[in-house]
């Protein structure tokens, strides 16, 4: 079957220059700039509004835009429970706690050297200085020195045995 070719003599069609500017220059005329004709100026039809009802519309209304991946998909569970963790943290860090835990960190190691000069001069004084080192030592466990802390509890915990040992012996 032979394909028809398009007339190569037919020319589209124009439009009508000449009109369009006659209906412009009227509307200027008339007021009614936007190019549409009287009587839809004048029409009594009302002008109907659509509402978009979408989440995610609402929550950039509040102020709740999601960041990320549009694909990945929170539950609320973990989102729960990171809230309350950073909740926590701030808490932790911004309270007199952490600096009360620190500042027992650097009494453990003060209460150090007392212990040992007490452990061979007054071995009762000694057990009492290092019995409060291990107590300061477990408060500044909860500080950003827990390792610190931990190895100040052992030396104290190893004065506390010996002075025992050696009171008991006596």
């Amino acid at each position: 079957m032979p394909m028809s070719t398009p007339d190569e003599s037919a020319e589209p069609p124009q439009p009508n220059v000449d009109a369009a500017l006659d209906r412009g220059a009227a509307d200027i005329g008339t007021g009614n700039v936007g190019g549409e004709s009287d009587e839809a100026a004048t029409s009594d039809e009302a002008i109907v509004a659509t509402l978009v009802d979408d989440p995610s519309i609402q929550q950039a209304r509040t102020g709740e835009v999601r960041t990320g991946s549009p694909f990945v998909v929170d539950p609320p569970a973990v989102r729960q429970r990171a809230a309350a963790a950073l909740k926590m943290r701030r808490e932790f860090e911004a309270g007199l706690w952490r600096l009360t835990a620190a500042s027992a960190v650097i009494a453990a190691g003060m209460l150090v050297v007392f212990a040992a000069i007490a452990f061979w001069v007054f071995q009762t004084g000694a057990l009492l200085i290092a019995g409060l080192g291990g107590v300061m030592s477990l408060l500044g466990l909860t500080s950003i020195y827990p390792r610190w802390a931990f190895s100040l509890l052992l030396i104290h915990t190893g004065l506390f045995v010996g002075t025992f040992w050696l009171t008991m012996r006596i």
